[in-house]
């Protein structure tokens, strides 16, 4: 009986071990996924911060002839609203006094503004080159007046940039 009772502690100490054995191997393989992760956590914080200093950069050395430029297309596209570009350069109208987000308004509407801040920041960032142009559909959600709106404007900044332009409209 005690050989046998010793047989079985035996075994259950050698499945122990295997046990241990096992573990410890898993936490080898844990304890390099971590090491990785930090790593790449750290690669993927430095990236965030040098994404965030070029974008303030580019925001402080773009923003204002942005906004001039943003100014006047959206004058050149008869827009009835008067609008601001706030500090992230997002559009803000203005109505009655009261400020509201680009959100609030018509797909039609919020596609104008975006011509206008797209053409913008081209015309801020290259200032002395003329890049060429691809527009996709950018009139898919415009209704008739906004669409000739739209129109007039892009036939006149076609006398500044070479254009391509794609649409499934006729």
């Amino acid at each position: 009986d005690e050989i046998l009772a010793l047989q079985r502690e035996l075994i259950s100490i050698e499945e122990k071990n295997l046990n241990i054995s096992e573990l410890r191997y898993e936490y080898e393989k844990e304890k390099h996924t971590l090491r990785r992760l930090k790593d790449e956590f750290f690669i993927l914080k430095e990236a965030e911060l040098s994404l965030i200093k070029a974008k303030e950069s580019l925001k402080s050395r773009y923003s204002g002839k942005i906004r001039e430029l943003f100014s006047e297309y959206i004058k050149m596209l008869s827009s009835p609203w008067e609008t601001e570009l706030d500090s992230s350069l997002k559009v803000n109208v203005l109505t009655n006094g009261e400020t509201h987000p680009f959100d609030d308004f018509s797909s039609g509407e919020r596609d104008l503004f975006g011509l206008a801040l797209r053409f913008a920041v081209l015309g801020a960032i290259y200032s002395s080159e003329t890049p060429p142009v691809i527009l996709d559909d950018p009139l898919i959600n415009l209704d008739e007046g906004k669409r000739e709106r739209a129109l007039t404007f892009i036939k006149k900044m076609s006398a500044l940039y070479q254009m391509i332009y794609f649409t499934c409209d006729s």
